[in-house]
């Protein structure tokens, strides 16, 4: 795996996969991990990302696939698969590469993406229907937009003055509770 202006470039004789399945278990695939701060609520509602392939054989075509996976739903055979985009690549494109936008729209799994307060790591699995160094999976300009909720410090202290106030009523009638006896 290489990277060159803003580019991820893969070469097919890298992924030595042909199916999804072949790469989930060859682990062929790129990630990034998103990580609220403390206290931070997250919801996703779009992926975009620039997909495609450059071929510098002049023999034949490849058709290179590329299958968006998330910790939310896991990354093994039976999870679900976000989105899976394909794109047949013309022999002798050289090395300028083709790639096509794309959009998952995040909101079209419920509640999945919503109010979410761990960290979410998304997969880009990486697939094909040959094996050569001069065909090569491009990967560009993904972004993910969504919305945080942070709480407001004003909300927090009146928070922490409620339970320290529950706190010190507490402790107070615990104290007061206690008896002496009487002799």
């Amino acid at each position: 795996i290489s990277s060159a202006s803003s580019n991820l470039f893969l070469r097919s004789s890298a992924t030595t996969s042909s199916t999804l399945s072949e790469s989930l278990a060859n682990n062929t695939y790129v990630s990034f991990t998103l990580t609220p701060g403390s206290g931070v609520q997250f919801s996703l509602q779009t992926l975009r990302l620039n997909h495609g392939a450059s071929n510098s054989d002049t023999d034949a075509s490849f058709l290179t696939s590329l299958a968006v996976l998330s910790s939310v739903g896991g990354f093994t055979e039976s999870s679900p698969v976000l989105a899976t985009f394909t794109k047949d690549v013309a022999t002798g494109n050289g090395g300028a590469g083709i790639t096509d936008p794309r959009v998952l729209d995040l909101t079209t799994f419920g509640s999945t993406f919503t109010n979410l307060t761990a960290p979410v790591e998304f997969r880009f699995y990486f697939y094909d229907s040959v094996s050569s160094d001069n065909k090569i999976h491009r990967l560009d300009a993904v972004q993910l937009e969504g919305t945080t909720v942070i709480p407001e410090p004003s909300s927090l202290a009146l928070v922490m003055m409620g339970a320290g106030g529950v706190f010190f009523r507490r402790s107070r009638g615990s104290s007061a509770r206690k008896s002496t006896p009487i002799i």
